[in-house]
């Protein structure tokens, strides 16, 4: 993400927004002084993450983003969050990717 949106999670986590980015993290990641191998790893990631929100709407998960003007590594800001199926707690992703299950009654206004 440091290399994709400048260091900042994105404005939504849409459908379209993240297909309409996905070639420019592509062309950003290519232009990395990287390896190939290192490339193909944050390809992968990108990927991954992509995959992992087009699962949540499908199986009826409740979620929230609020990355908007969020840096990576904001340990203090909860970027997202969601009620895995069958679960009383949601679990809460923050900014410096640190993950935590939090009650309901515990989550960010």
């Amino acid at each position: 993400m440091e290399h994709a949106f400048g260091g900042n999670f994105p404005q939504s986590l849409s459908a379209s927004e993240l297909i309409n980015q996905a070639n420019a993290i592509g062309e950003k990641i290519d232009q990395l002084n990287i390896s190939d191998d290192q490339k193909t790893q944050l390809g992968i990631t990108m990927g991954r993450g992509m995959m992992f929100f087009g699962q949540l709407d499908p199986m009826g998960t409740i979620w929230h983003y609020a990355g908007n003007g969020v840096k990576l590594g904001d340990a203090n800001k909860a970027v997202f969050w969601y009620q895995p199926k069958g679960l009383a707690t949601y679990r809460v992703i923050y900014g410096d990717l640190s993950v935590k299950d939090v009650a309901p009654t515990d989550l960010p206004k």
